[in-house]
């Protein structure tokens, strides 16, 4: 199952970049999760990325629904805006984390370090 992109498949929020498919688990290893087809679903870089610290297992209907409840009104209105279009546009910080977190350790706290002093100016 694909969830959100095809490969290789231009981001229509992001001209000129193109999704590159990574194959994620529905239960990360680190619950419990297998390599079994249930568990396994095909998400480009850029989600799996996103949502993969998120939770630590897969939510039944009910547990997401109470956090959906939970939402105020304007958040419900875009999580649902997200369903029908099936996606999720990430703003530029939202890229950035992405970004950051694939690099390696020690280029993380050195980029760290160059923003605090960014910021600190």
């Amino acid at each position: 199952m694909v969830t959100c992109a095809a490969a290789a498949e231009q981001y229509a929020d992001e001209p000129g970049t193109h999704a590159r498919l990574t194959l994620g688990h529905v239960n990360p290893h680190k619950a419990g999760g297998g390599a079994n087809a249930e568990d396994l679903i095909t998400e480009c870089a850029r989600c799996d990325e996103t949502v993969k610290h998120l939770t630590g297992v897969q939510m039944t209907k009910g547990q997401v629904w109470d956090r959906v409840k939970e939402l105020p009104v304007q958040g419900k209105r875009h999580v649902l805006a997200w369903m029908k279009a099936d996606l999720r546009p990430l703003s530029p910080a939202e890229k950035v984390w992405g970004m950051y977190r694939q690099l390696p350790a020690a280029v993380r706290e050195e980029l760290e370090g160059d923003l605090v002093s960014v910021l600190k100016s």
